[in-house]
């Protein structure tokens, strides 16, 4: 009945959800390139995950991690995990409270700023 009713009756939630997560993936990358230009996050099209380019910091790939957890207090998945090219990026999940976004964005401001 979950299954039936999922495809049957969630048009409408499913449509109010993917505005809501769009607009979650504006508020970052918006914020990003205007209040972080150290970061360099391009919009991806069909996720909810922002994956943000961290090179410009000059840390290595545990460093960086180090960094988000110790200075900004995010725990965020690490490119690396992901595979070798991805050692100098974080993936952040939008799939979040937009307030949760709007912390997110102040924590790594902060973090950034000293």
């Amino acid at each position: 009945p979950a299954l039936i009713g999922a495809y049957n009756g969630s048009e409408e939630w499913l449509d109010q959800l993917l505005v809501y997560l769009e607009g979650n993936l504006d508020l970052f990358c918006d914020t990003v390139a205007k209040e972080l230009p150290m970061l360099r996050v391009r919009k991806s099209e069909g996720t909810y995950f922002a994956w943000v380019d961290c090179s410009a910091l000059g840390l290595t790939a545990e460093e960086l991690k180090r960094f988000m957890i110790d200075r900004c207090g995010l725990a965020l998945s690490d490119g690396k995990s992901f595979g070798e090219e991805g050692a100098q990026f974080m993936r952040f999940n939008l799939a979040c409270p937009r307030a949760t976004v709007e912390e997110c964005l102040r924590r790594l401001k902060k973090g950034l700023e000293h």
